[in-house]
């Protein structure tokens, strides 16, 4: 992390060299129009070794598990940076935005923010885009989320600099001409959003993780991977996509946040359901998929992202993932607990033979060892749903066992601890032990 901050800190020693060059062409820039249609330009400005630096020195961080630390270093770099730039081109210094009344002439204040966009949408974010691919190669999706990150709030910014002063212009046919600019604009937006969709389906598509299958189960990195779009779409995008995006359906645009939320959820789960058939243990199987639903389901809800997803949807994973965890008892601790019913009304009226129960038992303790050793080598890396699954079974499981041992007891008296190899604490410690991947 020292080498990493190193290299954060001279790249961020370019900052003002960048900004000036930036500054420089947009007052050279004439008619609307910008010189530099190349946003290879300012990549080329800084030092190859100041990027090739940074990127060892991310790979490196990011090999010992400092994704988060080498993510949020680089975007807090890259976003003062865009900061500075914008603020340099709107003139944000002498102007508040917040209040409408201390803004210059209406036709400056939209030709500055219409020049100020066509330098962030032509150059500045595609720039940012080219550099973060640089840094972050071979971590696509670290690559995204960093991106976006970065742009967000300068994309917030100008939009919110755009409200703040068309309440109180566009009122003639004079100024119907800025409408249109502004229409404009809000379509290429549009048209990056819907494109950044169809990207994101491609990468679901193409990715290398999609091919891959643990075996021992576990959360799929493809399932993280697409959560973090969602996340990225719902917590960081709503107030824009909202408002300058949906908004544009009234002109006849298909486009529709939560049906491309659910479109990207369904292509997962269709991937799942291909990389569950690769189990030979139908048990691992529905725990695959179970686990996976589940998280799905937690995300949302944790994150208070279900009013972005149709009721259809929630409701149907929700089904599918109990559908699993039903299976899933079945394919395993369902025979489990058939060894501790004696009867159908589990009365020892007529008593019980010993004999059965004795092997009854025998039989127990033999199944139960098999599939908590088995078990205890696959994985849930969420530890909160790993004690929710553990729950489950022991909601399941211990009330039956309880019932049988407490009748043993009855029947065998003082010879029932000879056969009973498990006390409900043994039970309960054995089952802790389940899902951590552990090969004892």
């Amino acid at each position: 992390m020292t080498k990493l901050m190193d290299c954060v800190e001279a790249l961020q020693k370019r900052k003002a060299a960048l900004v000036q060059t930036i500054f420089e062409e947009y007052n050279n820039a004439t008619n609307n129009t910008m010189l530099v249609t190349d946003y290879n330009f300012l990549l080329d400005t800084l030092p190859q070794g100041v990027v090739n630096d940074l990127h060892e020195a991310v790979k490196s961080a990011v090999a010992v598990g400092f994704v988060k630390e080498c993510s949020d270093a680089y975007i807090d770099c890259r976003r003062e940076f865009l900061e500075e730039c914008l603020a340099r081109l709107l003139e944000l210094d002498t102007v508040k935005i917040d209040h409408p009344n201390t803004l210059p002439t209406p036709y400056f204040m939209v030709k500055r923010w219409a020049e100020t966009c066509n330098v962030a949408f032509k150059i500045l974010f595609p720039f940012e885009r080219r550099l973060c691919d640089r840094v972050f190669f071979w971590l696509r999706s670290v690559s995204d989320v960093c991106f976006a990150n970065i742009c967000r709030e300068s994309t917030t910014q100008l939009l919110n600099f755009a409200d703040a002063f068309t309440s109180t212009l566009f009122c003639d046919s004079l100024t119907m001409f800025l409408v249109m600019e502004a229409i404009t604009i809000q379509n290429n937006l549009r048209e990056a959003i819907e494109g950044f969709y169809t990207e994101v389906k491609n990468i679901i598509f193409r990715s290398k993780k999609a091919k891959f299958v643990f075996p021992n189960g576990g959360i799929h990195p493809l399932t993280m991977d697409v959560l973090a779009y969602v996340e990225l779409f719902c917590k960081k995008s709503e107030p824009f996509l909202q408002n300058y995006v949906q908004g544009s359906d009234r002109a006849g645009t298909s486009f529709s946040f939560s049906v491309e939320m659910v479109s990207m959820l369904k292509i997962l789960e269709r991937k799942l359901r291909t990389k569950s058939k690769n189990y030979k243990d139908p048990a691992l199987c529905y725990f695959f998929m179970m686990i996976n639903r589940r998280y799905i389901q937690n995300f949302v809800k944790q994150r208070h992202f279900v009013t972005h997803l149709c009721n259809d949807w929630v409701q149907n994973n929700t089904q599918k993932a109990e559908e699993n965890l039903e299976l899933y008892y079945k394919s395993s601790w369902n025979m489990v607990v058939d060894y501790l019913k004696l009867y159908n009304d589990e009365s020892l009226v007529p008593p019980v033979p010993a004999e059965s129960m004795k092997e009854k038992l025998i039989l127990f303790n033999s199944h139960f060892r098999k599939i908590c050793t088995l078990q205890s080598t696959w994985f849930v890396g969420k530890e909160q749903l790993r004690k929710e699954i553990i729950t489950s079974v022991e909601n399941m499981l211990l009330p039956a066992y309880g019932n049988f041992i407490g009748k043993f007891h009855n029947v065998l008296a003082a010879d029932a601890y000879e056969y009973i190899e498990y006390g409900m604490f043994d039970i309960q410690a054995r089952l802790n032990g389940l899902f951590r991947g552990s090969m004892n």
